[in-house]
């Protein structure tokens, strides 16, 4: 990851439960950039920690659901708007010590899908969701991963069951740092034009 952009990174993981954050803080200086994470599995959590609306949580209700594009995005915009790092003239001196920088940016990244298992139709999808705030502009994408076929290639390796969740939640995870890097590149490049 970029760390000329000192760009505070935040996760709100479901269906990689910390994984993202571990492979973010095995790297060596990530104290530079990551500023910590939630690991939100249930729904209680995605609403009352990272204000996932019930309406979109809810398939019931008529929205898209836990597992969705809706919902990547929304963990990770709650996850970036609770941290705090938004609003640092608010934050006391004494909680300041050990920020990230001192502007209002970050980037948070999300996991939430079904790795083993899930709806019929639906069995393996999930979804990474990124959002950020850089230079007073806002940004999101989400992508979305089918695990299926990789879990039937896993287990086909030999794997155990419990080894091939290990090895999705590895997959999931890289794919969110992919898109972690991306979007760095992509906000150093627009500050290098302007």
């Amino acid at each position: 990851l970029s760390l000329r952009l000192t760009l505070p990174i935040l996760t709100a993981e479901s269906c990689t439960s910390g994984m993202l954050a571990s492979a973010i803080t095995s790297r060596p200086g990530a104290s530079a950039i990551f500023a910590g994470g939630v690991v939100a599995y249930s729904n209680l959590l995605k609403n009352r920690m990272l204000n996932v609306k019930i309406e979109v949580l809810s398939e019931e209700q008529g929205g898209p659901g836990e597992v969705s594009e809706a919902c990547a995005i929304a963990m990770a915009r709650g996850v970036l708007q609770n941290s705090g790092i938004l609003d640092i003239d608010a934050v006391p001196k004494e909680v300041k010590v050990g920020m990230i920088g001192g502007n209002r940016h970050g980037l948070a990244l999300s996991t939430t899908g079904f790795l083993q298992g899930g709806p019929e139709g639906r069995d393996g999808e999930v979804w990474v969701g990124c959002c950020w705030v850089f230079q007073g502009k806002e940004g999101s994408r989400a992508r979305k991963m089918d695990m299926k076929a990789r879990e039937i290639a896993i287990l086909h390796e030999g794997k155990e069951d419990e080894a091939a969740r290990h090895t999705l939640k590895e997959v999931v995870a890289q794919e969110a740092l992919r898109i972690a890097v991306e979007v760095a590149n992509e906000l150093e490049a627009e500050t290098r034009e302007s």
